[in-house]
């Protein structure tokens, strides 16, 4: 609780006139109500990103609903989908949670791929296990790693997977909920 306080102080992300949550729908921001059972239809604000899957075939509504069970709310979380990296507020509103998306900017200069590495990172998971998640090399996982030490001047896995967690930034794979609109 502590990281996300600090982080929510210290995160380049959020712009400081508006605190800590994303403008109101409009402006590059979507907004959707994402009902907590898998087969109810979810409600666009106006559309935009939420309705198509990222390149992982993952629909960003059913994301949003792990994300949801998975953590206190309200929360503002990074979202990697498709090619773009997404702020995501999310709030409860009864059996619902109302999502606000807009795109961001990468933080540090991260690469996308440097991003999921910080997010595998979160589950403890070694260079090994993560190349077999992302299917890359080991090597360049490796890469990867040293990279984002670098650039978000952090001394070690724990310090990156700390930081990824008060972001928000969890991986992709094992999100088994793949429901449709």
């Amino acid at each position: 609780m502590l990281t996300d306080s600090l982080a929510a102080v210290v995160d380049g992300l959020r712009p400081s006139d508006t605190g800590d949550q994303p403008s109101e729908p409009g402006d590059g921001v979507w907004a959707m109500t994402v009902p907590d059972s898998p087969g109810a239809p979810c409600v666009s604000v106006n559309g935009g990103l939420l309705w198509r899957p990222g390149a992982d075939g993952v629909l960003l509504s059913d994301l949003i609903r792990t994300m949801a069970r998975s953590r206190p709310l309200p929360t503002t979380i990074l979202v990697i989908h498709g090619q773009q990296l997404l702020e995501v507020r999310l709030t409860r509103s009864g059996t619902a949670t109302q999502a606000l998306c807009r795109p961001c900017a990468r933080p540090g200069g991260l690469s996308l791929r440097e991003l999921q590495v910080m997010a595998e990172l979160t589950r403890g998971r070694t260079n090994r296990e993560i190349a077999g998640n992302l299917s890359i090399a080991v090597r360049t996982v490796a890469t990867h790693v040293e990279h984002i030490f670098a650039k978000l001047d952090l001394p070690n896995r724990a310090a990156a997977a700390a930081r990824a967690a008060a972001w928000g930034l969890e991986p992709i794979q094992g999100h088994s909920n793949k429901s449709t609109l």
